[in-house]
């Protein structure tokens, strides 16, 4: 470390490096704050959407309480167009395919338990929605799909 006869020859050591770096510091701090605000405001963003949609399906599950079965199909329509990326779109769509099963509407259910099928991750949850896609499937006579996905692929062992 340097050191400085006077107090003068500090004070301008300081600003010969405040000239040299005093922009980078300036526009890093900037950088940094902006970064925390900006994930702080994603991050509430994404609990705001997900609490929406948490609220939405529990009405959803009050509506089909009620028997407002038409109420739940919007619903639950309105619930996989915004927040398709989330499990509330994927129980949405299994509860509208209920829905559907109970209105005699075998096609429409197929819809939304293939929709559900295509936007699951989980592999217990894929297997829940082939064992009701071999159902829907079973009941129109389609024996031969629903055998396909009645049969489960090789997991492995323990």
């Amino acid at each position: 470390m340097t050191s400085y006869q006077t107090e003068e020859e500090q004070i301008a050591a300081i600003k010969r490096w405040w000239e040299a770096n005093g922009k980078f510091v300036i526009i890093a701090g900037i950088v940094i704050v902006a970064t925390v605000i900006g994930t702080r405001a994603w991050q509430n963003f994404q609990l705001s959407a997900l609490a929406k949609a948490s609220a939405q399906y529990d009405l959803m599950l009050r509506e089909l309480e009620a028997g407002e079965t038409d109420t739940v199909l919007q619903r639950s329509e309105d619930i996989m167009k915004s927040r398709a990326d989330s499990r509330y779109a994927i129980l949405s769509a299994l509860l509208a395919a209920k829905v559907e099963v109970a209105k005699d509407n075998l096609e429409g259910a197929l819809a939304k338990l293939n929709l559900a099928m295509s936007q699951a991750k989980s592999d217990k949850l894929k297997h829940i929605i082939r064992i009701r896609l071999a159902r829907v499937l079973m009941a129109q006579g389609k024996l031969d799909e629903a055998l396909t996905y009645a049969t489960f692929p090789e997991q492995g062992r323990f």
